[in-house]
């Protein structure tokens, strides 16, 4: 006897498993087949990443008949400070949610009492991401300790307000990105972050002047590092001190044109790299022996300029799946350079390319040179025209392609057995292109539309209507 199976005999976890692979327009339509759907298209475990985005709210009459337990809350009621109005409508959303607020994110200004009331009403909160501005520097009553709270991220310099006491209020703080911007009080930041800096598992970084010695902080159980503006501008010397004390890092993206020297210490300190990032003026031989010790290193991002037979005594870096390169000048022989590459990194199945300077030939000697390629991106390549991809067929089992910020005419491309394709900044995609992708690309099951300004939701459902095995996220 045969028994057919229907999909509400999957279980609750496999059904929401399938709804992580479909856009939020997809999500709505299936929560309305049926009161199951409902629940399990936003359920705990999704509401946990979907996020509530208050822009410009006048009133919470929008909330009135909905039902879905938000966790996430993001506020943003224009370039100024918030106002005491503003206060009062974000007070009557917040005492809606409850205690249920574990993430809440204000890019408008508060004030010392207006975050005080703002987070007595969120006493779980896990994540907060703020600015706040003290005019009259009066001491308020003191903020309430979240004792959960282990992510904090400044849209401003927190530290230099004197009334807040950041160390009091978010004791257990794991993951921090400090805006120091210019520092007005760079001991009473240091010594901010000299506390925090021991149990800190991530941290990010930017400041306009180089005034707070990130080198003295004790982060021995950091994991993730992002670093930005001046306070990159280290000598090599106080670098090296720096990166010896991070043993533990695994992913560092750092906006610091590397030396040698800086590089061996990582390489040599930080062995359970996996993902890094870095800024180099020629890309050479030294530089790239210097990541030979890291075994564990799967993305690998380089901004810098390429140079011939540059890699040519390189041993390949077999973890390397991911390779992301920003090119700044125009290389002398793509050939040679894209030969050395493909070397270096021969299990490479995702590779991103970004440069405002090549053309064509690039992209026509990565089809022919990197066949194994699953993801391709290509990015700001204004000279690209259809002919840089009279090649792709080359790569066999490319799977998605990416491209952003191109003058290049959708319709024009060779026809590709491709499963997923992203357009960003398309700003010459029209209705009628977007209705010949289906033609181009007949396997096509995914297709991303990133701020392509000639397209309309109207047009996303002519093109949904014409392409109905394949799922279309648009964004405006």
């Amino acid at each position: 006897m045969s028994s057919s199976l229907h999909i509400d005999d999957l279980p609750a976890e496999a059904f929401e498993h399938i709804l992580d692979f479909v856009p939020l327009s997809v999500r709505k339509v299936a929560s309305l087949v049926c009161r199951r759907w409902c629940l399990q298209a936003f359920s705990h475990r999704y509401m946990g990443r979907a996020k509530l985005r208050m822009i410009n709210w006048k009133s919470d009459d929008i909330l009135q008949r909905s039902w879905r337990p938000y966790r996430n809350l993001e506020v943003n009621f224009g370039p100024q400070s918030c106002t005491d109005v503003d206060l009062e409508l974000l007070v009557k959303v917040l005492r809606r949610f409850e205690t249920r607020l574990e993430s809440f994110t204000c890019s408008s200004a508060l004030s010392p009492k207006q975050l005080r009331d703002a987070v007595l009403l969120m006493p779980n909160l896990k994540k907060i991401k703020m600015a706040v501005i003290d005019h009259d520097g009066k001491v308020a009553e003191p903020l309430p300790i979240l004792n959960e709270l282990i992510e904090f991220k400044m849209e401003n310099n927190i530290m230099d307000v004197s009334t807040v006491d950041v160390l009091r209020m978010m004791p257990n703080v794991r993951h921090l990105s400090a805006n120091l911007g210019r520092c007005i009080d760079p001991e009473r930041s240091f010594h901010v972050l000299r506390v925090y800096a021991p149990q800190l598992k991530s941290l990010e970084m930017f400041a306009l002047d180089n005034v707070v010695p990130i080198e003295k902080l004790d982060l021995r159980m950091l994991e993730s590092l992002k670093l930005t503006g001046k306070i990159c501008n280290l000598d090599e010397m106080l670098l090296q001190q720096f990166f010896a004390g991070v043993p533990l890092l695994k992913t560092g993206f750092l906006s610091i044109y590397m030396t040698r020297s800086v590089l061996a210490v990582i390489g040599q300190n930080c062995p359970q790299l996996t993902t890094l990032s870095f800024r180099v003026y020629t890309l050479n031989e030294k530089l790239f022996r210097c990541l030979e010790g890291l075994q564990h290193l799967k993305v690998l991002h380089i901004y810098g300029h390429l140079v011939q037979y540059m890699l040519k005594d390189c041993k390949p870096l077999h973890s390397v799946r991911t390779f992301s390169l920003d090119m700044y000048e125009r290389p002398f022989d793509y050939e040679q350079c894209m030969t050395q590459l493909n070397r270096v990194l021969p299990n490479l199945i995702h590779l991103k390319v970004a440069s405002w300077q090549l053309d064509n030939a690039l992209v026509r000697q990565i089809c022919t040179t990197f066949t194994k390629l699953r993801r391709l991106k290509v990015a700001d390549i204004m000279k690209l025209s259809a002919a840089g991809f009279d090649r792709l067929a080359d790569i066999v089992n490319l799977e998605e392609l990416t491209l952003s910020g191109m003058r290049l005419p959708i319709d024009s491309l060779p026809t590709s057995n491709l499963k997923r394709l992203k357009l960003e900044n398309f700003r010459w995609l029209d209705r009628e292109s977007l209705l010949q992708v289906g033609m181009l690309f007949p396997c096509l099951q995914y297709l991303e539309l990133f701020w392509c300004e000639l397209i309309t939701w109207e047009d996303v459902a002519v093109a949904r209507h014409a392409l109905p095995n394949c799922i279309i996220h648009y964004v405006e």
